[in-house]
């Protein structure tokens, strides 16, 4: 494999990884607003579902550390540097 998408794949798994754990985090924010729903039922249905697991399902107060970030932020820079706009896309 070359170097260049060795690096891809690492920014790319980290950006799933926080979409994951942000989704989860709106969904609990929206249990709690609704005063509805029980978050950790809500994160064992979903990891059911074999096309996404049970992984990185867990409400927390965000994602920490720092490859997250540092990984968001390098894709979205190489998006802008490419100039690419994925809503013209769609």
């Amino acid at each position: 494999m070359d170097s260049y998408s060795s690096e891809l794949i690492k920014l790319s798994s980290n950006a799933f990884l926080a979409q994951r754990i942000s989704s989860i985090n709106s969904i609990a924010i929206i249990c709690q607003f609704l005063n509805k729903g029980d978050i950790l039922k809500i994160s064992y249905g979903v990891g059911c579902d074999k096309r996404i697991g049970k992984f990185f399902l867990q409400s927390s107060l965000g994602f920490g550390g720092s490859c997250f970030k540092k990984d968001i932020l390098n894709l979205s820079f190489t998006c802008d540097f490419l100039n690419l706009n994925f809503i013209s896309y769609y």
